[in-house]
């Protein structure tokens, strides 16, 4: 895991959208460069089912400074003062991922998450279109497709952290990724970040350099190498990742600005 970056005090992350997964990622990477969370009572019951993961430190404090942290979920965007990523991750989420690593990647397809009817649809006809089964309640164990419906990626606490959902990506060679609320999805990330490549239903500008398959391509032609899942891994750690020291230098600028 990455070291902690210097102390930034205790201070509360300000965001238009308090509840998204986004600002949640967000406020853990801010942790992760030194600051201590400022939370309600509410919001605690997630940090902590993160902390049985994650050294995330956080406290119940009104009287904390506030940082504000632009969060737009359709772009997506996440900005503190000059700093911007499409996303903010903790380099320990990162270094999570990649420690799930299967060295022989016994699943070929994967896909746990919400099972919106749009998703089941989209899954069901790539299935039937390059002859995988669908898994049943006889074949749920099926190295050629795992399939997994749950709401667990929706509902705070779990939402902040699923190991299940973790190791299945670094057990798969491919991700099944359908579009979510926009056309980009969290998955597309979390499965590059754990070395299982991505099958796109559409594609958005953030995925461009990265190495993936779409829905339309026969999966008959899909070959899961090494050197693929560690480029993808790379440019999720580029992209998505702050070093700690640049993290803290543009927290504090932008609590000196509102001082």
């Amino acid at each position: 895991m990455s070291a902690r970056g210097t102390d930034l005090g205790v201070l509360r992350v300000v965001a238009e959208r308090s509840g998204l997964l986004q600002t949640f990622r967000a406020a853990h990477a801010i942790s992760e460069a030194g600051a201590s969370l400022a939370v309600s009572a509410d919001e605690a019951p997630r940090y902590r089912w993160l902390s049985r993961y994650f050294d995330c430190r956080y406290e119940i404090d009104a009287d904390a400074p506030d940082l504000e942290v632009v969060i737009d979920h359709s772009r997506p965007q996440v900005r503190i003062g000059h700093m911007e990523r499409p996303l903010l991750y903790a380099h320990a989420v990162f270094d999570a991922y990649r420690a799930q690593w299967s060295s022989d990647r016994p699943l070929r397809y994967s896909f746990a998450g919400f099972g919106t009817p749009a998703r089941r649809l989209a899954i069901k006809r790539w299935a039937a279109t390059n002859g995988v089964r669908m898994p049943n309640a006889l074949r749920r164990g099926s190295s050629e497709l795992d399939l997994r419906y749950s709401r667990t990626g929706r509902e705070w606490p779990e939402k902040a952290w699923d190991p299940g959902y973790v190791a299945a990506l670094g057990r798969a060679q491919f991700a099944l990724c359908p579009s979510g609320d926009f056309v980009w999805t969290y998955r597309f990330f979390e499965a590059a970040a754990a070395g299982a490549l991505p099958i796109i239903e559409h594609f958005c500008d953030l995925y461009d350099g990265f190495v993936f398959h779409t829905f339309a391509d026969p999966a008959c032609s899909f070959e899961w190498t090494a050197t693929a899942a560690k480029h993808n891994a790379a440019l999720v750690r580029d992209r998505l990742t702050v070093p700690t020291a640049d993290l803290a230098e543009a927290i504090r600028a932008e609590l000196q600005l509102h001082q």
